[in-house]
């Protein structure tokens, strides 16, 4: 049995729509003519995301490098440059010690600590200006505002002093979440960070100094800062946090994270990221670091082979959550089958593919989508984690210890072939295991040497119940905060869900009375963070993915009949609240279905209005999500053709960069070459000019003096057959011919060779002229120098050519001269430098052919010397094997690119563009064009 996300993101659509309607997804909003699926994530580079940033900018791994010693070699000329462009500006102006891009508290508080501290009493009160204190005064009173402004003058009148030694100023309890993250932020930049502020339980808020001395911490942070500049001369005055884009594959972000701060040895809170980003999927995203070198991250992209990292660049600021303005989706859908095609040719399908797509995404364009909260929300296991959460909120805190804890039993069955399983069902096999055996044995140890790495939740659980065995909320609080809050958010989010589809099948597109919309609150102020105490300044938060993050400056408005009339908001206007005690409901029956929906046994029977707990990560204050999505930008869409599921259809950043890099070396290389043709070229004409000089000195010398020299010849003959070295001289003549062709190569006489094998390798040959003619008189002066040797010579030659030989069947002839032919004349020359010919091949294993044509098993290559030589055959033979013959396997793809807010999710759009048929779908309404 598949877990449910899997089955959402399978092939088998009516699981997918099971499962869809089961977690309150619903409508359409418009209809289509063929409704179509298709298979999502068939490899993890089908789904591709990208961040946008703040600036628009979609964000992609331009370059990496594997070592510093790339790095350097990149960042060499920059580094180089920057110190020569700064020279000017230090000799002509004076080194300044505050950055322009200080805020004016940052300013005066530095001012403050440069004075004497005789005068440090004074100046805190008169450095709060009349706006800032108005802004106080507005948030906690003016009582609470002049004593906090008494608290930041003690503090400045002795700043060594503890912390704990100065005291503290207690704020009441402020209820709105969104004016308590106000005062957090505001006393935070008021007083320049030198006051601290935490919540308690009962949402009042405690005010302390901040812990060490600022005014240390601060040099200490310019010498951290003037020290990295000087390691990295590119970084400047450009602030002391280092952006990256982190590029990974098939991981989740905190997952990446956490291996990242393993290899760099460093705490994964120390990295900054906007959102996380899906698991099965190439993502990149812009992360933030403090204080470290480019140098001193590169390690990971040699370390970790699915992340990668680079683009570096120094910012003042880090990274926080939701630092972003949404994500681009690069979607490829796999097998993708359209209704009413059954019986159609390929070609007419995939016309019919590419009139469906472009008809679905005009109409998203035009309309939008109902921004459901998507599938994989609510967790991959047997039981989703919005039961976890409901029972959380019932304070069945066993139950959802027990939910977590669940597994499939038929993944027990599956356990002997562990062994053959793959990837995460290998992971879940396991993790099915060790859930069994501590649910069953309570051996925490047993069941921990089961569990896999990935499964956190499930270790911190198992480790604190086997130390105590009924400390279930305990066990519940051990989970990373994150983790342990995604439960309730999971719940109100399911919530949110079958709202919607309520709100949509009763009015569909229609503003109506009572529906809330979000309005610019006249005395709030814009905030980055859903409230203060959630941050510090080297944590990273990945909680909730709620767009109100972004709205702690606007306030809920229940549409009049005035609006109405007035048509002053539209259907993309409407938001609908997620269940909390920190929210407006809809004053209609759609906030009365609130209560309906959330009552029901089957729903946990909770009250709406009644969303706090004892434990402050569960209490629940809720949030604001518009009813209606629409996309960001242009999108595109194509239909493609393949054939192979395995197919990648569109390349990732990494595979553009490692085909550039491919290409630069193959342009180095081509060039190395072209460089050592040149040089080689250039030598061999110098080599030609020399030779061409001296055969014309020889042409000189000849045409001067035509006459040559006598040329003295000593002929030796070898006396051994037995491979020794022994031999004699036998004669000696001298060459007085003009022409020394004439004298070296007898026209028309036999060949004979005499060859000795010495140390020095020297050897001798005698040209015999047996025809008695043309040359008798030139010969007769070294036959009468041989003739006293002439008896003895003959004599060796005939024991020689009478000695018989044992060679072996294909070695090397011997080098005594070749015996004389049957038919009395010598035998030709064998040229002991060219290759053996094979008379006999060795057989060749019949596969060796297999390629081969049996109609062209008459043509086979010939070796180089001309023997039919199968051996050579094999050996030069290139022809790919022959594949059988294909069977018609073309499919259909579908390529979508487009761009979605931070709170929307990519399943969502594709589930609408994908619909369903006009028959299929009369049970929702459909927006009217």
């Amino acid at each position: 049995m598949a877990t449910h996300t899997a089955m959402a993101q399978g092939s088998n659509a009516s699981m997918r729509s099971s499962l869809e309607q089961h977690l309150g997804i619903i409508h359409f909003v418009s209809i289509k003519e063929h409704g179509w699926s298709g298979q999502t994530r068939t490899r993890f580079t089908d789904f591709q995301v990208n961040e946008i940033t703040k600036d628009g900018e979609v964000v992609h791994l331009s370059d990496f490098h594997n070592n510093s010693r790339e790095l350097a070699r990149a960042t060499g000329q920059t580094a180089a440059t920057t110190p020569a462009a700064q020279k000017p500006s230090q000799s002509n102006k004076p080194v300044r010690t505050v950055d322009e891009s200080m805020t004016a508290a940052t300013k005066k508080e530095r001012a403050t600590e440069a004075k004497p501290s005789s005068q440090a009493g004074e100046l805190p009160k008169d450095s709060i200006n009349e706006p800032d204190k108005n802004v106080l005064v507005d948030l906690v009173g003016s009582k609470t505002a002049e004593e906090l402004i008494g608290f930041y003058a003690k503090i400045q009148q002795n700043p060594k002093a503890a912390p704990k030694t100065q005291g503290d100023v207690s704020i009441p309890a402020i209820g709105d979440k969104s004016r308590r993250s106000r005062v957090h932020g505001e006393i935070r930049r008021i007083f320049g960070g030198k006051i601290e502020t935490t919540t308690g339980s009962d949402d009042s808020i405690k005010a302390t100094a901040a812990r060490g001395d600022n005014r240390q911490r601060g040099n200490r942070s310019a010498n951290a800062g003037t020290r990295n500049s000087r390691q990295n001369p590119t970084q400047g005055n450009q602030g002391p946090y280092l952006y990256f884009s982190l590029y990974k594959e098939n991981k989740d972000t905190m997952d990446a994270l956490s291996h990242m701060a393993k290899v760099l040895r460093m705490h994964p809170k120390a990295f900054g990221a906007a959102g996380t980003k899906d698991r099965r999927a190439v993502t990149v995203q812009r992360v933030s670091v403090k204080g470290r070198s480019p140098a001193s991250l590169i390690l990971v992209n040699e370390r970790i082979n699915s992340v990668k990292i680079g683009d570096f660049k120094y910012a003042q600021d880090p990274i926080r959550l939701n630092d972003h303005d949404g994500n681009e989706f690069v979607i490829v859908l796999k097998n993708c089958l359209f209704s009413g095609t059954e019986g159609l040719s390929f070609e007419e399908k995939l016309s019919v593919a590419k009139s469906t797509i472009d008809s679905a995404l005009t109409q998203v364009v035009q309309h939008g989508f109902i921004n459901y909260y998507g599938t994989q929300r609510f967790g991959t296991h047997q039981i989703g984690t919005q039961e976890v959460g409901m029972k959380i909120l019932k304070e069945d805190f066993a139950g959802a210890v027990q939910a977590l804890l669940s597994y499939d039993p038929l993944l027990l069955a599956d356990a002997q072939d562990q062994a053959d399983a793959k990837g995460v069902h290998r992971e879940d096999i396991s993790r099915a295991r060790a859930c069994s055996t501590f649910l069953e044995t309570k051996n925490s140890k047993s069941a921990l040497d089961h569990l896999p790495p990935r499964c956190h939740v499930e270790k911190a659980i198992i480790q604190h119940l086997g130390r105590n065995p009924t400390d279930f909320v305990g066990a519940l609080m051990t989970i990373n905060r994150s983790m342990r809050t995604m439960y309730g958010h999971a719940y109100q989010s399911l919530v949110w869900n079958f709202v919607a589809s309520k709100r949509w099948e009763r009015f569909g597109s229609e503003v109506i009375n009572g529906d809330l919309v979000l309005v610019k609150s006249k005395s709030a102020a814009s905030l980055r963070l859903l409230d203060g105490e959630e941050e510090t300044e080297q944590s990273l938060v990945w909680g909730e993915d709620t767009a109100a993050a972004h709205n702690s400056d606007l306030v809920p408005h229940a549409i009049t009949e005035d609006d109405l009339q007035d048509r002053k908001y539209s259907i993309y206007d409407i938001v609908l609240p997620s269940p909390g005690w920190d929210v407006v409901y809809p004053p209609n029956e759609i906030g009365d279905f609130y209560a309906e929906f959330m009552g029901r046994p089957e729903n946990g029977g909770l009250d709406p209005r009644n969303m706090r707990r004892r434990q402050r990560d569960f209490s629940l204050p809720g949030s604001y999500r518009k009813l209606m999505g629409k996309l960001k930008r242009v999108p595109t869409a194509s239909v493609q053709a393949y054939s192979n599921d395995l197919e990648q259809l569109v390349p990732t950043d990494l595979d553009i960069i490692r085909s550039r890099k491919a290409k630069e070396s193959a342009e180095r290389n081509t060039h190395q070459q072209s460089a050592a043709t040149s040089w080689h070229t250039f030598t061999q004409d110098v080599r030609q000019a020399e030779l061409e000089e001296s055969r014309a000195k020889v042409a000189r010398r000849e045409s001067e003096d035509p006459t040559p020299p006598a040329r003295i010849h000593d002929t030796w003959i070898e006396t051994s057959v037995d491979g020794s070295n022994k031999r004699i001289k036998i004669a000696k003549h001298t060459d007085i011919n003009a022409n020394e062709s004439e004298s070296t190569v007898i026209a028309g006489g036999d060949l004979m060779q005499v060859e000795n094998v010495k140390q020095d390798n020297d050897s001798a040959e005698i040209k015999l002229d047996k025809s008695g003619t043309g040359q008798q008189a030139s010969i007769d002066e070294a036959q009468s120098q041989q003739t006293s040797h002439q008896s003895l010579a003959s004599s060796i030659i005939a024991a020689v050519t009478a000695q018989p030989t044992h060679q072996e069947p294909h070695s090397r002839p011997s080098r005594a001269s070749p015996p004389p032919s049957t038919n009395g004349e010598t035998a030709p020359r064998v040229n002991i430098d060219t290759p053996i010919p094979q008379t006999k091949s060795t057989p060749e294993p019949s596969h060796s052919y297999a390629t081969l044509d049996p109609s062209q098993s008459s043509a086979k290559p010939q070796s180089p010397n001309g023997s039919d030589n199968s051996a050579y055959i094999a050996a030069t033979d290139t022809t790919e094997p022959i594949p059988a013959e294909p069977t018609d396997t073309k499919k259909i793809a579908v390529l979508l690119r487009f761009a979605l807010d931070t709170s929307q999710y990519a399943t969502i759009v594709i589930r609408e563009l994908q619909g369903a048929p006009a028959a299929n779908n009369d049970s929702g309404r459909i927006l009217d064009a």
